[in-house]
């Protein structure tokens, strides 16, 4: 009966709810931008000078907009690959995006508070948590519950499994050094950044497995 009622689920509703949380979390990420003193400035110089408050706002929205649209991205493919899916990996999928949801906080937090460990940490911690849950989601659908059409190239499993995984320790690690200089760490999560988007970009392409 379990089995019968998981078979009737269907990935369609999961694709849907999953890109309105990330197009909400992108859009709530640009709220960090407003400033009182740039709403205030009346002259050239005091926008100058407002920007030049704000840049730390500024990276950490481009960093944290970065990593949205890498786990879009990286989201996307799995729906793309996915046959059906099951009531486990459909709070698999809840609990990624209670992660996604909680970038925009995080993200703020890391820009405004730039210098604080507090917020640097949580920042790596929250990153590093989506990207854990990432990799749980693609390894409960292809190796715990084979949700995907038999045939998923081999290479491309090492290559996601290791991209997510190693995402996960990197940013931990970037959050370690929080403790050590907030501001090292800062800038390490804009290396990140740039490394994750060089890794996806590289990855191997997989085209859907054609039926047998």
């Amino acid at each position: 009966m379990v089995e019968q009622k998981s078979s009737l689920l269907t990935k369609g509703r999961m694709e849907q709810l999953s890109d309105g949380v990330f197009s909400i979390a992108m859009t709530l990420l640009a709220f960090q931008l407003a400033s009182p003193a740039l709403a205030a400035a009346k002259s050239e110089e005091q926008i100058i000078a407002a920007l030049g408050l704000l840049w730390p706002v500024l990276v950490s929205y481009a960093i944290s907009f970065l990593a949205l649209g890498l786990y879009w991205n990286s989201h996307h493919a799995l729906g793309h690959f996915l046959e059906r899916t099951d009531t486990r990996q459909l709070w698999l999928n809840l609990t990624f995006l209670f992660c996604v949801s909680l970038i925009p906080f995080s993200a703020g937090m890391l820009g405004e508070k730039f210098g604080l460990r507090s917020a640097t940490v949580i920042y790596g911690v929250n990153l590093s948590a989506a990207s854990l849950m990432m990799f749980l989601s693609w390894r409960g659908a292809l190796d715990l519950r084979h949700l995907v059409q038999p045939g998923f190239d081999p290479a491309s499993r090492l290559y996601i499994y290791r991209l997510h995984l190693g995402m996960t320790i990197i940013y931990l690690a970037a959050a370690a050094v929080a403790f050590l200089s907030p501001v090292v760490s800062f800038w390490a999560y804009v290396l990140i950044a740039l490394i994750h988007l060089g890794l996806q970009l590289l990855a191997p392409v997989t085209e859907r497995p054609s039926r047998v």
